[in-house]
């Protein structure tokens, strides 16, 4: 199965939309943070595609044989564009250029897919499959099941909304910590969990778009209060301890220990 369809259509897509951010009102592109994003160009057909394929290898146990798969690597290597551009439509809309931008503070990028298969549950009242955090990276791009939910997100800080499974060929944006340390907080990582189901398994790909290991993080605005510089590798291993804990606590803590 070749893959090379994907980047082509989601770029020409995003290209054709990547004008008009300057133009976009204060706020706008803030608010699709979790949201689905429809009509992007990428055809239903191919995206039903991937997710046939991720069914049948898992159901043939051959995890290893699908990870030495050209479909793997052309997924690691033809989404860098894609997603620089909706990082750069971001940077855009937030009056960003240069080294103060999201794709120049990323680079150099790390760009990786992970595939992941929740079983169904038998007991979903006594378990989460995933419990409830932020990203740390950058900008995730997240196609799920299109007949099992379980994802949901926390708004507001109020109220957790359930997201549907993905229907009509929709895909969800979701921004990670460094985007939010790197805007000063006009964009925000969304808090999001995934609830145990019994209905059957549910299948979830998920693109990430990372800054590299020694990529330096600083809030674009001296004044804004969020920790930086920083390298991202020395927030990724104080984050791999702390996912699952409170945000605010884990910006403070980088503050101190690395700022």
């Amino acid at each position: 199965m070749a893959l090379a369809p994907l980047p082509t259509q989601l770029n020409r897509a995003l290209r054709s939309r990547r004008a008009a951010c300057s133009q976009a009102p204060p706020g706008l592109l803030t608010s699709f943070t979790g949201s689905p994003v429809e009509n992007h160009g990428v055809e239903a057909a191919l995206m039903e595609e991937v997710k046939s394929f991720v069914y049948r290898h898992y159901d043939e146990h051959l995890e290893k044989k699908f990870y030495a798969s050209d479909l793997a690597k052309n997924l690691h290597l033809n989404k860098d564009d894609g997603a620089e551009l909706l990082a750069g439509c971001i940077s855009t809309n937030l009056g960003l250029a240069g080294a103060a931008g999201v794709v120049d503070a990323f680079a150099p990028p790390f760009v990786g897919t992970k595939f992941a298969m929740y079983p169904p549950c038998p007991r979903p009242d006594l378990v989460w499959g995933l419990r409830a955090h932020t990203d740390a990276g950058g900008i995730i791009l997240l196609l799920q099941d299109d007949a099992v939910g379980g994802l949901e997100f926390h708004r507001g800080g109020r109220e957790w909304v359930p997201v549907g499974p993905t229907r009509r060929g929709r895909l969800f944006v979701n921004i990670g910590d460094q985007v939010e340390v790197l805007s000063g907080g006009a964009y925000k990582s969304v808090v999001h969990r995934v609830a145990a189901g019994a209905e059957g398994r549910r299948l979830s790909v998920a693109t990430f778009y990372n800054p590299g290991p020694d990529a330096v993080i600083a809030p674009a605005t001296a004044a804004a209060p969020y920790p930086g510089p920083y390298r991202y590798g020395d927030y990724l291993d104080y984050y791999q301890g702390t996912k699952f804990g409170d945000k605010a606590a884990r910006f403070q803590a980088v503050k101190k220990l690395f700022s």
